[in-house]
């Protein structure tokens, strides 16, 4: 896992708002290139963009035609099962309504891989269990999935999402609601399956840090618009840090990746 097509995302000048014309657009111009096997950071303040972007990337909002490219294809030019078996996302407010157990949420990922009324075989429940392996959640999958924590559905979607083996994962703060552990844990799984299996990430990231440490390149959104990109060094400076998010940091190279890391003075 994964099995994946490797995927390479595209955006070109990507606009997007809510309601009318006269509303200010959410995004603005915003264009970025992901290659096949990346992991790009997207990082910005709170209500700077991320979860639109990722929205419109995902296609479950609808952008402009020749906007988004997936694999060198207008992304409006396939069908959903189509986007499926390339593209899974995690949401960051996933919250299934049914009682579903766990294993049962976790095997709706394989649904792209079936044709219309075809069951789940072997193969599909052997990603079900690589799945829950990875991401740690053995131990839930008998469990409903209404009753479980905010930290443990967290990585149970994830779960779904890598059962649904696409070559290009979306994640919308996917560290969220998760201890410090299981916070390295994900984001080091991530970076693991994008070294060893192709696996191309974009993820929205709160935390500067993480994005240092695990993403290749990295995309500052600033009020619907990119205020820096580039790696990781290049754009977590003091100085964009104090421009974008109005703070005082000390921003210093890890001792041993030479990575920045981002100090509260």
């Amino acid at each position: 896992m994964t099995n994946g097509v490797r995927a390479k995302l595209e955006a070109v000048s990507l606009s997007y708002r809510y309601g009318g014309e006269e509303r200010a657009p959410v995004l603005d111009s915003v264009s970025l290139s992901c290659a096949a096997g990346g992991f790009l950071a997207v990082l910005g303040p709170n209500g700077s963009g991320k979860t639109t972007l990722l929205r419109l990337l995902s296609g479950w909002l609808k952008p402009g035609r020749n906007t988004i490219f997936l694999d060198g294809r207008d992304l409006l030019s396939y069908n959903r099962p189509e986007v499926a078996r390339r593209l899974a996302t995690v949401a960051q407010n996933a919250q299934p309504e049914a009682a579903f157990t766990v294993e049962e949420i976790v095997l709706m990922g394989r649904a792209p891989h079936l044709a219309f009324l075809e069951r789940e075989g072997s193969a599909d429940r052997a990603r079900v269990d690589e799945a829950l392996a990875l991401t740690d959640t053995v131990h839930l999958r008998r469990r409903d999935v209404t009753a479980l924590s905010g930290g443990e559905l967290r990585r149970v979607m994830l779960a779904q999402a890598l059962a649904q083996d696409a070559g290009l994962l979306l994640l919308d703060e996917p560290t969220a609601h998760l201890d410090l552990s299981h916070q390295h844990d994900i984001l080091a799984l991530l970076k693991k399956m994008q070294r060893e299996k192709g696996l191309t990430v974009v993820a929205a990231l709160h935390d500067l840090n993480s994005a240092a440490r695990y993403a290749d390149h990295v995309i500052l959104l600033d009020r619907g618009r990119i205020a820096a990109e580039g790696a990781p060094a290049e754009v977590i400076t003091r100085e964009t840090v104090k421009r974008v998010y109005g703070a005082d940091v000390l921003v210093i190279p890890h001792p041993a990746t030479g990575a920045p890391i981002v100090i509260e003075e």
